[in-house]
C-alpha cells in the first residue's frame, strides 16, 4: 500500500511536470488528471487500512520489514506508541 501511495504521487508530479512542458499536448492534462484521481483513491485506501490489524499484521509478517515497520510508523504517533 504504502509502495503503490508513493507510486502514484510520483506520477501525479511527473504528469504535471510533462504538462507544463509540452503546453501544446492535452494528453498529458488527462494523464495528469487520472493520476490525481488514483491518488486520491489510494489516499483513501491507505487511511482506511490504517484503522485495520490485518494490514499490520501482513507488514509485521514482511521479512523484509518485520517489527521495522511498525516502530517507524508508531514512535511518533501517542495514539499508537504503547502497541509496541
Amino acid at each position: 500500500m504504502d509502495w503503490l501511495l508513493d507510486c502514484t504521487w510520483d506520477a501525479q508530479i511527473d504528469f504535471k511536470e510533462h504538462r507544463i512542458e509540452y503546453d501544446g499536448h492535452e494528453e498529458y492534462a488527462y494523464l495528469e488528471a487520472a493520476a490525481c484521481a488514483s491518488w486520491e483513491k489510494c489516499k483513501e485506501c491507505y487511511n482506511l487500512a490504517d484503522d485495520s490489524a490485518a494490514y499490520y499484521a501482513a507488514q509485521v509478517l514482511l521479512p523484509d520489514k518485520k517489527w521495522w515497520w511498525l516502530h517507524q510508523r508508531f514512535e511518533s504517533n501517542e495514539n499508537k506508541k504503547y502497541w509496541l
